[in-house]
């Protein structure tokens, strides 16, 4: 029961040391190492004077010390408040095991039995030091991680001569799309300080000729260098869009750059990072994904500090092990490494993950940046942003699936490093278990009838009950930082991107099972034109997770009848387990009427018919 304890008082006194942190940002990395490990001393003290037991804990502190150093030398980047910050967190999970390995003990097993046990028990503490470690790296990376090759990459450009200036073909797909919008996205490269490029602009499988010459017209007044062409029919989605503009790219140019229909770029955006590939090493070059008009929408804003902690945090992490990949928008890649690759995969949801891995696989890497360049739109209403995730988080578990044996290493003439397989199975796992939750629920259910019908009671622990609510506030502390660092601060941006990512959860579900049982997939394009308020999108789009949340509030209200609260057992955590997980299923209702609501009055351009494009 102690570890338990100590584990608890050490994620209480861990919180502390986060939030000082996030406030104190110039003190020594030093200094917070000391800070980490008075922490574990002052934990285990008190847990000593307590309970006067103290093995389990000494345990704690010698498995923490291993595990840290262990991380130290697997993963050289980390800073040392990093790695306090890894030993605070995984003191839960092996505490966890320590407490049921003693309740355990008091009970007869046979021999197979605890072999099974001892199987399971280190299943479990693989995947949670793979799941921290994971978390660590890229959930508060600006604390825990050096980044020496981001700071190299900058120095490189900042002391750039500005004798390096190769041709640039610069991809501008769009399907479907207001025409002044596009429009707008072409004056925008037009305003580049970059006089080497040309801009092909592919329009593909639009029906409505209202939609497309009017941006034709505008390539033609914008001059020679712009290229505009309609091509009805054209497979392959956006993929198939770069892929004809890869085949109309002038012989000179040396790299390809690609902008979204949507994305006004900034006038530096190739003068800053060209210089980059003078380096031969150099695969890509990726910026980050961005966003305008967002801040008086309550949607949009949910939808942006959701959106946006991948791009600013995640990614430039993942860039430092050179594990960081393309995400399709605002960014560079050489030319003949795409054409060698054999161009973007016109099956995959994700075709720029899957480009980003198969030049990795050639043995090249790209850098990622936290800078924005260039903004785009967000989808405006609750419909179309869980099409628009669904088709990134599917995508990716689509392209594993697709190439597994390249990040086993039984492919031939593969040269991933073992980071970079590493990230892949990391994402994945990740995916899968928030998934095998809703499947976790399900195999309760039985547990609960049981307990019910034998009129059994399980008391759960105290230490047990503070284990997980500050296991909890630990994760809700450091999502608030995370908001905090990208900008948000107010509340309500955190309580919006609570909300948005639960909202979420269901896709999320569907994008890991639907791809592993190879389930048809379409690629759906993102309506960028101005919606009109309905409430029944709104009812529509969330219908799945109200009956979900329905269903979960239902046998939490049902549960909560055979729960007794004042010893407070099994059926009792059940209930309020199950309480919780309606209201977050309900947020998808929620986040859908709110995006509606921001809708009304809005100037709108009646909706297009769009026929959605199969693989």
């Amino acid at each position: 029961m102690e570890s338990l304890y100590f584990a608890v008082l050490l994620n209480i006194l861990g919180g502390f040391v986060i939030f000082f942190r996030f406030y104190f940002k110039e003190i020594s990395d030093l200094f917070w190492a000391c800070t980490w490990l008075a922490s574990s001393m002052l934990a285990a003290l008190l847990v000593w004077s307590i309970t006067g037991e103290a093995v389990d804990v000494a345990t704690l502190l010698v498995g923490g010390l291993l595990v840290g150093s262990c991380i130290r030398l697997l993963v050289p980047y980390f800073k040392l408040f990093g790695i306090g910050l890894l030993m605070c967190r995984f003191s839960m999970p092996i505490a966890l095991v320590l407490f049921i390995d003693g309740v355990l003990e008091t009970v007869q097993f046979p021999m197979v039995l605890w072999g099974v046990w001892y199987s399971i028990v280190l299943m479990f503490l693989l995947l949670s030091a793979v799941t921290l470690i994971g978390e660590a790296l890229l959930d508060l990376s600006v604390f825990t991680l050096n980044y020496p090759r981001r700071d190299g990459a900058i120095k490189y450009i900042e002391s750039d001569d500005g004798s390096f200036y190769p041709k640039v073909s610069i991809h501008v797909p769009c399907y479907a799309e207001p025409p002044d919008l596009v429009i707008a996205t072409l004056d925008a490269i037009d305003k580049l300080n970059y006089d080497n490029y040309e801009v092909i602009v592919v329009d593909n499988n639009t029906q409505d000729p209202d939609l497309w010459r009017p941006v034709a017209e505008h390539c033609k007044k914008l001059g020679e260098r712009y290229c505009f062409f309609h091509v009805d029919p054209l497979s392959g989605a956006k993929a198939g869009a770069v892929n004809f503009a890869l085949r109309h790219t002038s012989p000179d140019s040396e790299i390809i750059a690609v902008i979204d229909a949507d994305y006004l770029t900034d006038a530096d955006f190739l003068n800053r990072y060209v210089p980059l590939f003078k380096e031969k090493t150099t695969a890509f070059v990726q910026t980050s994904h961005d966003y305008r008009d967002w801040r008086d929408n309550p949607f949009l804003s949910g939808t942006y500090f959701h959106y946006i902690v991948s791009h600013k945090t995640m990614h430039p992490a993942l860039s430092e092990y050179g594990t960081g990949y393309l995400v399709g928008t605002m960014c560079l890649i050489r030319r003949h490494l795409v054409e060698q690759v054999g161009g973007w995969a016109e099956w995959a949801l994700t075709e720029d993950l899957e480009l980003s891995m198969s030049i990795m696989a050639h043995g090249y890497t790209g850098y990622v940046f936290s800078d924005t360049l260039g903004v785009g739109l967000i989808p405006e209403t609750m419909d179309g942003v869980k099409k628009q995730q669904f088709r990134w988080w599917a995508g990716a578990n689509q392209e594993f699936i697709y190439n597994w044996r390249r990040y086993l290493g039984i492919s031939p003439c593969e040269h991933l490093t073992w980071v970079q397989r590493a990230f892949r199975f990391y994402a994945v796992l990740k995916d899968m278990m928030s998934a095998s939750l809703f499947i976790f629920d399900s195999l309760i259910v039985i547990v609960c009838v049981y307990l019910v019908l034998n009129k059994m009671v399980v008391i759960v622990p105290g230490a047990l009950l503070a284990a997980i609510a500050s296991s909890s506030g630990m994760a809700l502390l450091i999502g608030w930082i995370g908001v905090r660092e990208l900008g948000g601060r107010k509340i309500k941006d955190y309580f919006l991107m609570g909300m948005m990512k639960s909202a979420l959860r269901w896709v999320g579900i569907k994008a890991v099972f639907i791809p592993f049982l190879k389930l048809k997939m379409t690629w759906v394009r993102t309506d960028k034109f101005k919606q009109s308020s309905s409430f029944h999108r709104a009812l529509s789009s969330s219908f799945v997770e109200t009956v979900i949340a329905l269903a979960y509030l239902m046998a939490g209200s049902v549960m909560y009848l055979f729960a007794d609260f004042r010893r407070f057992d099994f059926l009792a955590l059940v209930s309020l387990w199950w309480l919780l997980q309606g209201v977050s299923f309900t947020c998808t209702f929620i986040m859908a009427v709110v995006s509606e609501m921001a809708l009304v009055g809005q100037q709108f351009t009646p909706e297009l018919e769009v026929v959605e494009e199969k693989q």
